[in-house]
């Protein structure tokens, strides 16, 4: 490949080896049309021009960030914008976008790049005047339902309608923030005055009174599809206001991200957007009625990390009805915990030929067969799909949050999915083989759970999983490491004091998300000896003592080795050596004195191994003439 660049960015890149490729994508609208078969339609994978970088973060500040623009230059690639979360850069491609990705992924200074992806949308008893249609929240039979094949709404509204405190974001096509059964539910962002033309609160856009447009970059999220504000309506539709719909959650509010445009499809950048947006925003709860089939690293790094704020995302199933766990669908399939996969139940409590499923992958059921809600232009409508069924569980989810605002995103997700109503055809499908129900959830107790994860490098015991526990329960955790590697520490709601003890020693009085944490092994420099020598070339004697030492084969990624000098307990430091020499020379020592050394491998995260030790006791040096540099 030739490019007509300065022969300083040939060298500097010709060390590269290119670099290679990822994946992001379009976001599909999880909706059915009302008696319409699915479209076969073909839609692109992936956006034409742009593409997610993640660079590997390097100890020097300015040399990455020369790095960084030596690679830009060579590859022809533009940054359109860098999303802070997850340290990762959407470009722009202006050559073989394929063969960009290809050379990227290659590159020793990119932890990956991936294409942008498409996703595709998927598609107490109020006075609200069409409430008896909304069969999902309560099933009188109509149409040929069976009664009570619902959410039970009513029976939860007895304990809560809903507060305003509470915030969920809906990422879709918008929402139409002027509908008579929404408007006033919409979140309004308390750091902007609307249509000043003013970014008022420094964040970027410019009257983001409701939320954000990703797609255009404005701060003007209104919709213009209807998707967005269908699954806002089942959310917060204003309740008791004698108009239209309730929603499940009377009187929390509606964030409004839109990244899906008018034809209904996405990229995984202007979503990752959105989820920033939101979680620089507080929100816990998010909306996601969108999804495809293509895996994207930086789209799930975007939900794992938002999962540190404490966010819980509800997402769509795919609506071909196919097993997720040979087909896997996203973002609803990924197994970050911090998700809840929705598939699709009717009016007779059936789990739909339609909605995919899996008996690992796929958490719950909701009513999503001809679900009415609210449309463009104070309109309601009629709409079938997974993305019907998951604003009915992001509404019990703000249910539940209003009812006891203390509960944790792992709380939220338990009570929702074991305490639902067991459908037959959803068992061996669905991982609760349940359909969702309101009161029940909030009638359950808050179990206390413990979320135990391990990272790269070993496992735990018990193995990692979510486990209840009785309250006060003790609870003992072995950290166990893979060949290789060591227990490095105890992170999360860590009682303090025992981050770096194992095994750990828990008592159980609230839920808990604990990781065990693994480094690579370092391992002791090999062959570590010395000699005594005396050098006679100077015009005084010099006595000098010789190190030498190997590399340890099974150490990767050494920069540095650490010489110490051992004097009692203290060591002080003599040198730092670069990982390819294997030589030092201790001078102008005392002839009759003893010498201990410590020497350490040291790796690229500057993290020291296991030292290697050697003491050069009290002899008589052997005598040479030539000098020593």
């Amino acid at each position: 490949m030739f490019r007509n660049i300065s022969s300083f960015f040939v060298v500097v890149c010709a060390g590269f080896l290119l670099v290679g490729m990822t994946f992001s994508g379009r976001a599909q609208i999880m909706r059915r049309p009302i008696n319409q078969p699915l479209s076969s339609e073909i839609r692109p994978c992936s956006a034409p021009d742009r593409i997610l970088v993640k660079f590997k973060k390097l100890g020097d500040i300015r040399a990455q960030e020369s790095i960084k623009a030596s690679i830009e230059a060579f590859f022809g690639i533009q940054e359109i914008k860098k999303f802070t979360l997850i340290d990762v850069s959407v470009y722009r491609t202006f050559l073989d976008k394929e063969k960009t990705l290809v050379e990227l992924n290659a590159s020793p200074y990119v932890e990956y790049a991936e294409a942008d992806y498409y996703r595709y949308a998927k598609t107490t008893f109020p006075n609200d005047s069409r409430f008896s249609d909304q069969w999902g929240l309560h099933n009188t039979g109509l149409n040929n339902g069976t009664i009570d094949a619902d959410i039970d709404a009513p029976e939860a509204w007895d304990l809560t309608t809903g507060s305003t405190s509470v915030v969920v974001a809906v990422i879709d096509s918008g929402v139409d923030y002027n509908h008579e059964d929404l408007k006033a539910n919409m979140w309004r962002n308390p750091g902007e005055i609307s249509g000043n033309g003013i970014d008022d609160d420094g964040n970027g856009y410019v009257d983001d009174y409701y939320g954000i447009d990703a797609i255009e970059n404005t701060g003007d999220p209104m919709d213009d599809e209807g998707h967005g504000t269908h699954a806002s309506g089942t959310i917060a539709a204003v309740g008791n206001n004698g108009i239209g719909v309730t929603g499940i959650c009377w009187n929390c509010k509606i964030m409004a991200l839109r990244f899906l445009s008018r034809d209904g499809g996405g990229t995984v950048s202007d979503e990752i957007e959105c989820i920033q947006y939101a979680v620089n925003q507080g929100v816990k709860i998010i909306s996601c009625s969108f999804g495809e089939y293509d895996f994207s690293r930086s789209e799930k790094l975007a939900i794992d990390t938002a999962r540190n704020s404490g966010v819980l995302f509800i997402f769509a199933v795919g609506n071909e009805g196919e097993n997720n766990e040979t087909n896997p669908h996203y973002p609803s399939g990924y197994d970050s915990e911090n998700i809840i996969a929705v598939g699709v139940s009717d009016r007779n409590d059936r789990l739909v030929s339609w909605s995919d499923y899996g008996i690992t992958t796929v958490d719950v059921a909701a009513p999503g067969d001809y679900i009415l809600s609210t449309v463009l232009n104070n309109g309601y409508q009629s709409e079938s799909g997974a993305s019907m069924a998951t604003p009915h569980v992001a509404g019990l989810a703000a249910l539940l949050k209003s009812f006891n605002p203390s509960l944790s995103w792992l709380e939220i997700k338990n009570l929702i999915l074991k305490n639902g109503d067991k459908i037959p055809s959803a068992e061996g499908k669905l991982v609760t083989g349940s359909r969702i129900n309101a009161f029940k959830a909030l009638s359950g107790e808050p179990r206390i759970v413990l979320n135990l994860q391990a990272g790269e490098g070993g496992t735990t015991a018990p193995p990692p999983g979510i486990y209840d526990h009785e309250e006060n329960e003790n609870v003992t955790i072995l950290a166990i490491p893979n060949t290789d590697f060591e227990f490095s520490q105890w992170t999360g709601r860590v009682p303090s004091g025992q981050e770096i003890i194992n095994p750990l020693f828990l008592r159980m009085n609230f839920s808990r998300t604990i990781t065990a944490n693994f480094r690579a092994l370092i391992y002791a420099p090999l062959q570590f000896e010395g000699q005594r020598v005396e050098n006679r070339s100077l015009s005084q004697r010099e006595t000098i003592i010789v190190l030498n030492w190997q590399a340890h084969p099974n150490n990767t990624n050494i920069t540095l080795y650490c010489l110490y000098e051992i004097s009692g307990s203290n060591w002080n430091k003599l040198a730092d050596v670069d990982a390819s020499v294997f030589t030092y020379m201790h001078r102008s020592l005392e002839l009759n004195q003893t010498y201990s050394y410590a020497l350490v491998s040291v790796n690229n995260a500057g993290s020291e191994g296991i030292p290697a030790y050697l003491t050069i006791n009290k002899e008589r040096p052997i005598l040479f003439e030539p000098s020593y540099p």
